[in-house]
Parts: C-alpha cells; structure tokens; sequence
C-alpha cells in the first residue's frame, strides 16, 4: 500500500533553480529573500529577513566597516608590490639604489626610503649596529640590524676558477647563482667590468662549446673547479670567457 505523504507541509518543486548574483555588501547588511517566479522570470529581489542565515547570528553581525578596511588593506598592499625578480631576503651586495629602495619597502623601513636614497646593497651591508642606531634610532636600528643579519649566511654555490697561465685558483662564492654573478665575480678576478664579458662558454664533453646560462650556473656542482680561458671578441672591446 502506498503511503500517504502532506506534500502540503512542503515548498512545490520547479523546473530549474535560477541564481543571481549578489554583491558582497548586501549579504553583510542584512539576509537576503530572493523570489523565483514559476515561468522561469527573476522578480524583484528585495532586502528583507529570511530564514537563510537564522542559525548563525553571528555571521549577521558582523560590521561592514571592517570588510572596507580589509578591502582598503589589499587595495594599499597592492600599490606597493615590489619589482618583479626580485630577491629581497637576503639584500644582495650587488643590489642597485632602486632594488635597495624596494628591499627598504618591503621590509617595513619605508619611512626611512629617503635617508637612503642613494645607497646601493653593499653600501648598506657595510653600516655596523652602532651606525644603525645613530641614524634610525635604537628600536629601528636593531630591527634594520636584524634583518641585515642574512649578509652572514653561506653561499649558495662555491667553485674554484683559475687563469690557464696560473697554477693557483680562486674561490668564488655565489649568493645568488646565476650568470650575471658569476659575471661579476669573474670580472673581478680579471679587474675589468661586467659589461667586458659579454659571454660565458662552458666546454663540455668531446670540447663542445656550451652557452652558460642562469640554469646552468644553479646545476653547478658544489666546490667544482675550472680553468679559464679568454678570447677577444671581434670587432669589440669585450671579451669571451670559457670554463674548461
């Protein structure tokens, strides 16, 4: 025998469900009541009470002003994004004034932006405590101190290089392995400027010639070593280092 069921103690079913959408800042201001009609048509949606959220009240209170703090929180957050690529923990000795300024911003030393407008990574990490606090006072003077303290940490990658006419190699430690450091480190072992390499060229098995790129100096093996050899590049002033 089939059961009897009230299907008057229950809301009649429709075709579809229709959603809208619904601004953030009406769901905090009050429950909504949105009305279907039976055509498939979206009446009028009003602000009123409803059941939707009577068993969380707290939900309910919550103040609206604080949502637009948050929001103005992200927007503030958003306007000052640091430059894209760029390493801010641990500040590079080799950092430019502008990445230093974005280091500053970052770490929470805006205010201080301007007393260091001109100062380069390494012009930074050379300032002592006592320095520090002179020029920020003892609150933020510690707290830049602190978090200059990662100039101390090993480096990432140690090789050993030499020139081909010396028995003698150099230790090169990179903090940021990649070829524009190793170009850096490199030139300074042959007293000329970066921009003097204008490539680096690893040999590779059976003599190959293989382009050094960021890739390759991050697979680097820990403490491996290479004679160097340079070639004038034609035409230019810059010259071709290759790693054998």
């Amino acid at each position: 025998m089939e059961k009897k069921v009230d299907k008057d103690k229950y809301q009649p079913s429709y075709d579809c469900t229709v959603l809208r959408e619904l601004s953030l800042s009406n769901m905090f201001l009050s429950p909504v009541e949105s009305k279907v009609c039976k055509d498939n048509n979206i009446s009028n949606t009003s602000i009123t009470n409803s059941t939707v959220y009577e068993g969380d009240s707290s939900f309910l209170s919550l103040d609206c002003s604080t949502l637009s703090s948050c929001n103005n929180k992200v927007e503030h957050e958003d306007n000052n994004e640091p430059l894209p690529g760029v390493d801010f923990n641990p500040l590079s000795s080799h950092a430019t004034p502008l990445v230093t300024q974005e280091w500053l911003k970052k770490n929470r030393f805006t205010s201080y932006c301007k007393t260091f407008q001109n100062y380069s990574g390494a012009d930074l990490l050379r300032l002592s405590k006592d320095e520090l606090i002179q020029i920020l006072g003892t609150a933020d003077g510690i707290r830049l101190n602190n978090a200059l303290q990662d100039r101390h940490m090993r480096p990432r990658l140690t090789i050993y290089v030499c020139q081909e006419s010396e028995s003698v190699y150099h230790a090169v430690y990179l903090e940021r392995p990649c070829l524009e450091e190793l170009k850096i480190k490199l030139s300074d072992l042959y007293s000329v400027t970066p921009e003097s390499i204008s490539k680096v060229i690893r040999q590779g098995p059976t003599g190959i010639h293989v382009l050094v790129s960021d890739e390759m100096v991050q697979n680097f093996l820990e403490e491996s070593y290479y004679a160097l050899q340079t070639v004038k590049d034609e035409n230019t002033s810059t010259y071709t280092v290759i790693m054998k």
